[in-house]
C-alpha cells in the first residue's frame, strides 16, 4: 500500500514566544535564554509519503515553515525545515498472528533559525538517529527500549552542549484487562 498526504496551512499568533539568547555581562561564554513575544504569521507546507507493508513500514514526513513576524527579525529557534524518515520492523507470532516484537528505526532532522546574538551565525541543525523496540509479552504487558543520538552528534545548540547517546529501558503494564 502506498500512501501519501500535501498540505498547506496558514496560521496566526497573537504574541507568540520566541527564545533569544542573552549573555551575561560577567562571563561572555555564560548563556541565558529570555523571552520575546511578537504577531505572527506561519505558512506550513507539509508532505508525507509511505510504504506500508504487513511486517514492514516506511514513512517519510517534510515540512517547511515560512515565518512572517511584525517585529523580530527571524523567528528564533523555531523549526524552518523539519524533516522525518522512519520505519517499523513487525515481528509476528506464528501462534496468535499477532505482533510480538516492533522494532522502529528514524532519523529527525531540524533546521533552526539562530539568534545572532546569542552567538550562532545563520542556521543551526540538529540531527538525531535513534531507535525504539517494543516486546508484547502479553496483551497488558510490554517491555521497549529507546535510544536517542546513536551518532553521538556532540553539535551546540546556542553554545550549549547537546545531550550525547542516550537510551530508556522501560516496562508498561495495562490495569485495564486483556486487549485485542
Amino acid at each position: 500500500l502506498v500512501t501519501y498526504n500535501t498540505s498547506f496551512s496558514v496560521k496566526a499568533y497573537e504574541d507568540m514566544y520566541f527564545w533569544s539568547a542573552q549573555y551575561t555581562r560577567l562571563d561572555k561564554n555564560m548563556t541565558t535564554f529570555g523571552v520575546v513575544y511578537d504577531d505572527a504569521t506561519v505558512m506550513n507546507f507539509h508532505g508525507d509519503f509511505g510504504l506500508l507493508f504487513r511486517k514492514v513500514n516506511f514513512v517519510a514526513n517534510f515540512d517547511y515553515y515560512l515565518w512572517q513576524l511584525q517585529n523580530e527579525e527571524e523567528a528564533w529557534y523555531k523549526p524552518i525545515v523539519d524533516i522525518s524518515l522512519a520505519s517499523r520492523f513487525n515481528i509476528v507470532n506464528p501462534n496468535t498472528n499477532k505482533t510480538k516484537l516492533t522494532i522502529e528505526p528514524r532519523l529527525y532532522y531540524k533546521l533552526f533559525q539562530a539568534d545572532p546574538a546569542g552567538g550562532d551565525i545563520g542556521k543551526t541543525d540538529v540531527v538525531d538517529l535513534g531507535i525504539e523496540a517494543n516486546y508484547y509479552y502479553s496483551s497488558i504487558f510490554q517491555i521497549f527500549l529507546d535510544v536517542n543520538n546513536i551518532l553521538n552528534w556532540n553539535g551546540h545548540y546556542n553554545g550549549y552542549p547537546l545531550q550525547g547517546i542516550n537510551f530508556l529501558i522501560g516496562a508498561s503494564f495495562s490495569f485495564g484487562g486483556h486487549k485485542e
